[in-house]
C-alpha cells in the first residue's frame, strides 16, 4: 500500500503540473541517472502510465551507461535509444556555464578539496 501511495502521488504530480501548462505545449520529464530506475518494475510502470495517461508528456532517461531493458512501453509509444559522445572539457564547461542558475565563486573550482575547504 504505501509503494502504491508513492506511485499515485507521483502521477498525481506530474499530471497536476501538466494541467497548470498551457494546453497546447508539449512538456518534458528529465530523469538523470536513470539506469538506477529503469531496471525496476516501480519505475517503469509510473513512467509507462504517465506517458499513456499524459500525451503531452515527453521524457529524457539520461543513463551514464546503457541500460540492458526491453523498451519500456512495449511499442505503444516511441522509443529512442541515443548514445552520445562525450563532451570535451571545453563543451562540458560550456555546457555548465550556460545552464548554471548561480553566482560562482572561488570555492567552487578548489579541486581535490571539499566546497567551502579554505586553501593553507
Amino acid at each position: 500500500p504505501g509503494e502504491r501511495q508513492e506511485v499515485g502521488r507521483a502521477h498525481q504530480a506530474v499530471a497536476g503540473w501538466l494541467r497548470a501548462a498551457p494546453a497546447d505545449s508539449p512538456a518534458l520529464l528529465v530523469v538523470l541517472g536513470a539506469e538506477d530506475y529503469v531496471g525496476w518494475e516501480r519505475p517503469r510502470g509510473l513512467l509507462k502510465k504517465l506517458l499513456l495517461d499524459c500525451p503531452r508528456l515527453h521524457v529524457l532517461l539520461c543513463c551514464t551507461e546503457s541500460p540492458s531493458v526491453p523498451p519500456l512501453l512495449d511499442g505503444r509509444i516511441k522509443d529512442v535509444t541515443l548514445e552520445l559522445p562525450p563532451l570535451s572539457p571545453v563543451e562540458a564547461a560550456r555546457l555548465f556555464l550556460t545552464h548554471v542558475r548561480r553566482h560562482l565563486y572561488p570555492r567552487d573550482f578548489a579541486r581535490g578539496r571539499p566546497t567551502g575547504v579554505a586553501q593553507d
